[in-house]
């Protein structure tokens, strides 16, 4: 087994949160969905911290072991070609040893909170945005 550490950007827009639920879509189940297509095989995806729906990453980080023989930079082009057809992701991978979890190997944890007083099409025009995300 290979284990596979993850630090994840993505728009949380449209998601239920970080866990697998019955009421729609969770990230996590987003991601195990992604490397079952990658390399056939069912795995649990273990995330650094839970979000709430609708928030957004910009460096969460996640691991999870596979049995495929591959490279990182192979894992990283695979999530990302499952996941960006439907939502926006971006991944790093790295390989990591066994022993490796956020729980244990995990410096610091932060949350910038960011609300908008505006229309978001307002703010698109102001920050000079069109068509993505901020």
């Amino acid at each position: 087994m290979q284990r596979y550490k993850l630090t994840l950007e993505y728009n949380g827009s449209g998601f239920v949160g970080w866990q697998r639920q019955k009421n729609g879509l969770g990230i996590q189940e987003a991601m195990e969905r992604s490397i079952e297509r990658f390399c056939g095989e069912s795995v649990t995806v273990f995330g650094s911290g839970r979000t709430d729906a609708g928030v957004h990453a910009m460096a969460q980080v996640a691991h999870f072991d596979i049995k495929k023989v591959t490279n990182n930079n192979t894992v990283r082009d695979a999530l990302n070609h499952y996941l960006k057809k439907r939502y926006y992701f971006s991944i790093s991978c790295r390989s990591c040893g066994s022993r490796f979890s956020f729980k244990v190997f995990g410096k610091k944890n932060g949350f910038i909170y960011i609300v908008l007083l505006a229309d978001v099409h307002q703010l698109h025009s102001i920050v000079g945005v069109s068509g993505g995300y901020l």
